[in-house]
């Protein structure tokens, strides 16, 4: 019994490092299909609300037109885009057009 368990439990991280691998290219091809080449991805899981389980993913991508900043794409837990906003040097007109946040 305590090995299904186990296995159980392997099986279910194994579904969710897979979803999270999911989400990140999802929101890589769609940072590049905005006209950006990314040169760094990081990936974190997003609780909301706070102390709950994970409902969505936040991609953080570094990107060639902006060495000091971020373009940042928020993500249900099904991998479909929120919105996308920019932080630090990424914060421009040219980059907020490109990726349509106001």
């Amino acid at each position: 019994m305590k090995l299904a368990v186990l296995g159980l439990g392997a099986l279910l991280c194994l579904s969710s490092a897979a979803r999270a691998a999911d989400c990140l290219d999802v929101a890589k091809k769609d940072i590049e299909q905005k006209g950006f080449t990314v040169e760094d991805s990081i990936l974190e899981e997003v609780s909301r609300p706070a102390n709950s389980s994970t409902t969505g993913y936040s991609a953080w991508f570094r990107v060639t037109k902006c060495e000091k900043g971020y373009i940042i794409v928020n993500m249900h837990g099904g991998c479909q885009i929120a919105d996308h906003w920019a932080a630090g040097e990424c914060e421009t007109p040219e980059i907020h057009q490109a990726i349509g946040e106001q």
